[in-house]
């Protein structure tokens, strides 16, 4: 009895080990189908990015950066032939290490990504030109000088290589003055100009004292330059000695006395 119950036991374990490994034998196949099917499914969504797209992508994200009154001429090196990705969420990013806009020649990182993974990294010598309509003085012009329209000539020219962002609409200079003279010819930049301050130097003003609750207003001329709001040095009328007074408006300068 014994005997038989041992047998019968083996039997049954026996049978269990089989339909175990006929259980994990159906499940690694239905896993090979599926991810057969997967695969075969990426490899028909896949494409290929050609070199003129990736040139492209790479343009358009330096341009951007760029005023868009220049005319700008971007080279790009180094690309491969072609990338292939999926055909579907893929986006192509410029990432270069400029503080200011683009120009000259400098390396820059192009990040090819899907689904907010990047696939490929790929790193690119760049030579961006850039070309525009900008403004030259036609005579000379003094310091502190105020620039017309007729101070000035528009011409075509390659500033890649100013270091400082050119004048190019007259616009620009309204509310402007020179902060050096400049000779005929010289090419206007944002850095030669400062906004024409509220309060010129030696220009009359009425000097108004308060103290307490009364109010006082003499006239008087103003020693320096000063922006609304800013501490200037000015004379009274009729007396040798300088005062301090803020600037309220472009012929007020108030002292206040407590």
């Amino acid at each position: 009895m014994t005997l038989l119950a041992l047998r019968t036991g083996i039997l049954r374990i026996g049978n269990l080990r089989i339909g175990i490994l006929r259980i994990g034998i159906l499940w690694i196949g239905i896993l090979w189908i599926g991810i057969h099917w997967a695969w075969a499914g990426q490899a028909g969504d896949r494409t290929t990015i050609s070199r003129e797209a990736l040139t492209d992508s790479v343009r358009a994200g330096i341009v951007r950066h760029l005023d868009p009154l220049l005319e700008t001429l971007v080279e790009v090196y180094d690309l491969p032939e072609g990338i292939e990705v999926l055909r579907e969420g893929v986006t192509v990013r410029v990432d270069a290490p400029w503080n200011q806009r683009p120009r000259g020649s400098m390396r820059a990182s192009v990040e090819v990504a899907a689904a907010e993974r990047v696939l490929r990294l790929i790193s690119v010598r760049v030579v961006v030109r850039t070309f525009g309509d900008v403004l030259v003085a036609e005579k000379r012009l003094d310091r502190h000088a105020v620039v017309a329209e007729g101070d000035v000539v528009v011409q075509r020219t390659e500033t890649t290589r100013f270091a400082d962002e050119p004048m190019m609409r007259t616009a620009q200079l309204h509310g402007m003055r020179l902060k050096r003279m400049v000779r005929p010819g010289t090419l206007l930049v944002q850095t030669m100009f400062e906004p024409v301050p509220l309060v010129v130097m030696g220009r009359e003003v009425n000097i108004v004292v308060t103290a307490g609750g009364v109010r006082v207003a003499t006239a008087g001329v103003a020693r320096e330059d000063g922006a609304r709001g800013d501490l200037i040095t000015v004379r009274p009328k009729g007396r040798r000695e300088w005062v301090r007074g803020r600037v309220v408006d472009a012929t007020t300068v108030e002292m206040v006395i407590f």
